[in-house]
């Protein structure tokens, strides 16, 4: 079957973005089975499949296609929000108890790769590993995400399809941490260490073999719970290091999908040109570019300097994406989008509250206020273009973008001292 080959422009694909597109048919045209799509994956998986041991794309891109979520955003929608989520492992949920309990539903004849039933003792497991509570049957080796869980005060399997989860306050964030993909569900019957060189999960796709160093190869799930998926047969991720060597396998037609968030628009811009059929797919990232200084030292020492530099890196400046001179322009050549994941409406507190309003880092009044102190302090930022840039595959590197317009402020406080 002739595939179509996509490069996602900046972001990552979850699970349902992937088989939705590698299973979707071209408009107006009806879906056929079989055939396979062979991705780029731009290193050998860290963690193996152990999700829950990792926080690198590297790990969860590939092993995804193996596990499914309670919930998970709804690939179809362009952001990941509140009203995006859709369930997976679990049919419907409610808030109950004053928004301090949310009950899960599971769906009924969802089984493991191995045809172990899957039950709310899997979810109670998963979450019990998590949260390392005292009565774990399981340790994690490397806990990233244990504070998410900080507020979950019980997981209750009321029944084989039931499973509560007891909060210490209304915390309408915890769904969108549960559509995360970092947040796969586990096999209670499965040591949660195998997940390091093999996988068991309930996903569109079995594990066929990890050749490392080469590629991850899986088939479809013929026991799969969305009766009449997956359509294709199966899935190949090609481990290519290389950025150059990368797109030149895809111009060629080695791959169909690049590796998400590794073609900046420039690179996709020649590729649409080189090989038309190409799809380019703008998808959604959850990753944040951060900026780590040292205080301790100067110039970042001085408390002013570093509300100076705020409005060129915070995310206050991204809100306003489409500008030719705000950050997430220039950092990201004109592909930016702002992020909503965290603009949940619901119970509890969240962003727009007063509790979550700092004033000096308002979008309002953050460049008004960076220009009264920057002619206060009389200077530029001087040394931030000495900022390191260990790794980015973004254009422009957040602290090569910081220096940047240190520089061109510094150049400007000059011009106006001078006669």
């Amino acid at each position: 079957m002739r595939q179509s080959r996509f490069v996602p422009v900046a972001g990552w694909l979850s699970l349902v973005v992937l088989v939705v597109l590698a299973g979707s048919p071209t408009l107006g045209q009806a879906p056929k089975y079989g055939g396979g799509l062979t991705l780029r994956l731009r290193e050998d998986l860290p963690q193996g499949f152990a999700i829950h041991e990792t926080a690198t794309i590297s790990t969860m891109w590939p092993a995804m296609p193996c596990f499914s979520n309670l919930v998970l955003f709804d690939p179809l929608k362009t952001t990941h929000r509140m009203d995006a989520i859709v369930g997976e492992l679990a049919e419907r949920w409610s808030w109950q108890d004053n928004d301090r309990s949310l009950v899960f539903f599971l769906r009924t004849g969802a089984r493991w790769h191995d045809g172990t039933p899957v039950s709310s003792k899997d979810v109670k497991f998963t979450l019990d590993l998590l949260r390392e509570t005292p009565d774990a049957s399981a340790r994690l080796r490397i806990n990233p995400r244990r504070d998410w869980y900080t507020n979950v005060e019980a997981v209750e399997a009321v029944d084989p399809q039931t499973v509560v989860f007891r909060l210490r306050r209304p915390q309408p964030s915890l769904l969108l941490m549960l559509a995360s993909g970092y947040t796969p569900i586990y096999a209670a019957h499965v040591p949660p260490a195998s997940y390091r060189t093999g996988c068991v999960g309930t996903g569109p796709f079995r594990l066929k073999e990890w050749r490392k160093g080469e590629f991850v190869e899986y088939v479809k799930n013929p026991d799969y719970f969305v009766k009449g998926r997956p359509y294709l047969a199966g899935l190949r991720y090609l481990i290519i290091g290389e950025r150059g060597t990368a797109t030149a396998a895809l111009q060629a037609g080695r791959v169909d999908t690049a590796f998400p968030g590794q073609t900046p628009k420039p690179i996709a811009e020649r590729l649409r040109k080189a090989v038309p059929q190409l799809v380019m797919t703008p998808v959604n990232t959850s990753v944040i570019d951060h900026l780590v200084v040292n205080t301790k030292k100067p110039p970042f020492d001085n408390a002013k300097v570093r509300l100076l530099t705020n409005p060129y890196t915070a995310g206050a400046a991204c809100r306003r994406c489409g500008s030719t001179s705000d950050v997430c322009t220039l950092l990201f050549a004109g592909a930016g989008h702002p992020n909503v994941a965290s603009q949940g409406r619901g119970p509890g507190l969240g962003p727009g509250r007063r509790e979550f309003t700092v004033p000096e880092l308002s979008a309002s009044n953050g460049r008004d206020r960076a220009k009264s102190l920057n002619r206060r302090l009389g200077r530029g930022l001087g040394l931030l273009p000495m900022v390191p840039d260990f790794r980015s595959s973004n254009p422009r590197s957040s602290a090569k973008l910081l220096g940047d317009l240190s520089t061109e402020n510094r150049g400007r406080s000059e011009r106006r001292r001078s006669p």
